[in-house]
């Protein structure tokens, strides 16, 4: 049986965190792996207690940050003594030189990719990404999500295709559904004309900023409400974006909500505005409730999830595309049934873990 070392720095209300959950939950119901989660900060907060009992948490209490807590990190996955180690975010990039030394004590290095890095990394110095490039040579194999993101490693960033393993993120079916139970919002009671909903940070690779301009440039005929869920940084921005347009009554910030499945059943559909993804949790969440997504033409997985069975892609960007297939999609007949059924065959967790399963057992 092999032994697995997740790292990560915390759970969060992320992707990232549903995803990190979703792992070691399933893992540790393996015959075949064993499992055991590392985490840098130990806050336990409530997205803690989704994690399964039976797995094995390693709190290391960090007083400092990871840059300065190298060696600690290092000797605690030493002595773990894991088969495998796998850093499961991309901030954690940069420990990719620590694998060289690990590997002397029997331990392969894995790394999780999250985003598309090019686009992540695009502000950054020329010497940081020269620096982050040789760290991507250092593992033993990288996982990225998409296709997108497969292809930027290997066209931008130097990385070797055959160490590449690409498995997309999986949805649970089960756990979406449950969560949406339960009352309905009031802000959807009412519907009168179609009510869409976005979630996600409010920070500037959701794209708000692109729908708001694209909303504003249908009045006074707009044909449906947009509610959107997250908090972050631009909230202020946004905000005062919303009321220079003249679109209050058909956009609101909601801000930060738990409930986000509830709100998704009982909406008419999601939009996603991102400028980038890396394989977005929140599309294949919508979908798992049969409801349809409108989707900007954005990297990072979208082309892989959305089809004519579950959704509309056009670029954000463009007034007349926007427009175009904006009315598309509000008058397409969206089945959910089989909206269901397409992202159960193709993204459920039962099939993707047996992907990750495979490639740590073997």
């Amino acid at each position: 049986m092999k032994n697995i070392l997740v790292v990560i720095d915390h759970i969060g209300q992320d992707g990232t965190g549903r995803f990190i959950t979703y792992l070691v939950n399933e893992l540790t119901k393996s015959r075949k792996v064993e499992v055991s989660l590392m985490m840098f900060h130990d806050e336990e907060s409530k997205f803690d207690k989704l994690l399964s009992q039976d797995v094995n948490i390693m709190r290391l209490h960090l007083q400092k940050s990871i840059g300065s807590s190298v060696h600690t990190i290092y000797k605690s996955i030493v002595n773990a003594h894991p088969d495998f180690c796998l850093f499961g975010y991309t901030q954690l990039l940069m420990l990719g030189y620590l694998a060289p030394l690990l590997k002397i004590h029997g331990i392969k290095v894995v790394f999780r990719e999250t985003i598309i890095p090019t686009l992540f990394h695009y502000n950054d110095a020329g010497w940081k990404n020269f620096i982050y490039k040789h760290a991507y040579h250092c593992f033993s194999f990288i996982i990225a999500q998409s296709d997108d993101m497969k292809q930027d490693l290997v066209d931008n960033w130097g990385c070797n295709e055959g160490k590449i393993i690409k498995v997309n993120n999986p949805v649970d079916m089960d756990e979406i559904r449950k969560k949406a139970e339960g009352n309905c919002p009031s802000e959807l009671l009412n519907k009168e004309i179609p009510t869409f909903v976005s979630a996600g940070r409010l920070a500037p690779q959701k794209g708000y900023d692109i729908i708001i301009n694209r909303i504003s440039e249908m009045k006074p005929n707009i044909p449906f409400r947009l509610l959107i869920l997250g908090d972050g940084h631009l909230q202020s921005n946004l905000q005062k974006q919303i009321e220079e347009c003249g679109v209050g009554e058909y956009v609101k910030l909601l801000g930060f909500k738990t409930n986000v499945p509830q709100y998704i059943k009982n909406s008419d559909g999601l939009f996603l505005s991102s400028r980038y993804e890396g394989f977005p949790n929140i599309v294949l969440e919508a979908l798992a409730l049969g409801k349809p997504v409108f989707s900007n033409t954005c990297l990072g997985g979208i082309n892989e999830i959305i089809s004519p069975v579950n959704g509309v892609v056009c670029d954000f960007t463009d007034t007349v595309s926007f427009q175009n297939g904006l009315q598309e999609f509000i008058k397409h007949a969206n089945d959910s049934i089989n909206i269901c059924r397409d992202v159960e065959k193709r993204f459920c967790i039962e099939s993707i873990m047996q992907k990750y399963e495979k490639i740590f057992s073997e």
